[in-house]
C-alpha cells in the first residue's frame, strides 16, 4: 500500500486507528515530492542535468519542519485521546502563487 495514493478518507482512517502515524504519511509524501517534483524553488538558466529534465517543478516553497511539527502534534493529540479535527494528519498542498 502506498500511502501516497489513497484518498483522504482512506488515509484519515487509518491514521486515527494508528495503523499510520500522521508523520509516516508525512515522510511518505515528501520522498514523493523528492522522487517526483525535484528540489523546490530551483530554476537554472540552460539546459538542466538529464535527470532533473524529467521531473515536475511544481513545488517553489516546501515547509518540512513545520509539516513534522504539526503531524507530531496530531499524534500526540490521538495518543492522548483527543480529537484532532476531520482530516488532522492528511498532507496537503496549496498552491503558492500569491505575492
Amino acid at each position: 500500500m502506498d500511502i501516497t495514493d489513497l484518498p483522504a478518507y482512506k488515509l484519515t482512517n487509518l491514521i486515527r486507528s494508528r495503523e499510520v502515524s500522521a508523520e509516516e504519511a508525512l515522510d511518505a509524501c515528501l520522498a514523493r515530492i523528492k522522487a517526483i517534483d525535484g528540489p523546490p524553488g530551483k530554476l537554472t538558466n540552460g539546459n538542466p542535468e538529464t535527470s532533473e529534465s524529467q521531473k515536475i517543478h511544481a513545488f517553489i516553497t516546501l515547509t518540512p519542519q513545520r509539516a513534522r511539527r504539526q503531524a507530531q502534534e496530531v499524534d500526540r493529540k490521538l495518543t492522548s485521546g483527543e480529537d484532532p479535527g476531520p482530516l488532522a494528519g492528511v498532507p496537503f498542498t496549496v498552491k503558492d502563487i500569491f505575492c
